[in-house]
């Protein structure tokens, strides 16, 4: 049932590819990075979920007709993909979970240490993960650029939110508007 299973990742790149497009021409015309990052958040997730869905259809098809033909390894196979099925929602599930906390202590790390950059970056991605969400359905992918405190290295992401936003001058750590 490799059919089905390829079905799902293309009905998955097809819906992200036309939403998260969208958001991604969108954020390139606009030279606004956060759309278009939201925009291949978005297609990676549809990618994601149409993938974890295929496996599900196929290795319940696969249960299924090896029942009813009597052929154990197609129902062993068909057990497998659930099993992975099952396993890939839940390695999801904590990677977004791990993703959230590690941006929740950046925010209040970033209030306390009274670092801008350091809450704006955490907030920059709670933000992504909210318009992720709201625009598919399923399992979610979003990257983790930005994340990172200001202690540690600068990313670009830091940098380009610095300069849209003027908050903090990326070379100084002042709080002087950047010009």
């Amino acid at each position: 049932m490799k059919a089905l299973k390829k079905a799902g990742i293309i009905g998955g790149a097809v819906i992200g590819g036309v939403v998260g497009g969208a958001f991604s021409v969108i954020g390139a015309v606009s030279k606004v990075k956060v759309l278009d990052e939201i925009g291949a958040s978005v297609i990676d997730s549809s990618i994601t979920t149409g993938a974890i869905a295929g496996n599900l259809v196929s290795g319940t098809a696969d249960v299924l007709a090896g029942k009813i033909i009597k052929k154990p390894k197609l129902v062993k196979r068909g057990k497998n993909d659930l099993r992975k099925s099952g396993g890939d929602i839940v390695d999801n599930f904590f990677e977004n979970l791990a993703i959230t906390l590690e941006n929740g202590n950046e925010i209040i790390d970033g209030v306390k240490a009274k670092d801008r950059r350091r809450a704006l970056a955490g907030t920059k991605t709670f933000f992504k993960m909210a318009a992720v969400g709201a625009l598919t359905s399923g399992a979610m992918k979003i990257s983790e650029e930005g994340v990172r405190s200001s202690k540690s290295q600068e990313t670009h992401e830091e940098h380009d939110c610095n300069q849209e936003t003027g908050l903090v001058s990326p070379e100084t750590n002042d709080n002087k508007p950047n010009e």
